[in-house]
């Protein structure tokens, strides 16, 4: 995804981060970089999964300030 987005021109950074929330690691470093896109995953888990543990995407989705492109 990153090689196709840099060759239309698109500035990409890719970066590995730890944390206990995947969300809020995506969430904080993407504002870090003033970025103006994230471009994550995304899968199914199951509902009961999903319910306990929570969903990083949800979480992205509903608190970013900034573009989201999902590729699943």
């Amino acid at each position: 995804m990153s090689r196709h987005l840099a060759r239309h021109g698109v500035q990409v950074i890719l970066d590995q981060c730890a944390g206990e929330s995947a969300g809020r690691v995506l969430l904080e470093r993407s504002k870090k970089l003033d970025a103006d896109m994230l471009v994550m995953g995304a899968y199914s888990t199951p509902k009961i999964s999903e319910y306990i543990f929570g969903s990083v995407t949800q979480r992205v989705l509903g608190a970013a300030e900034f573009a989201i492109l999902l590729s699943r």
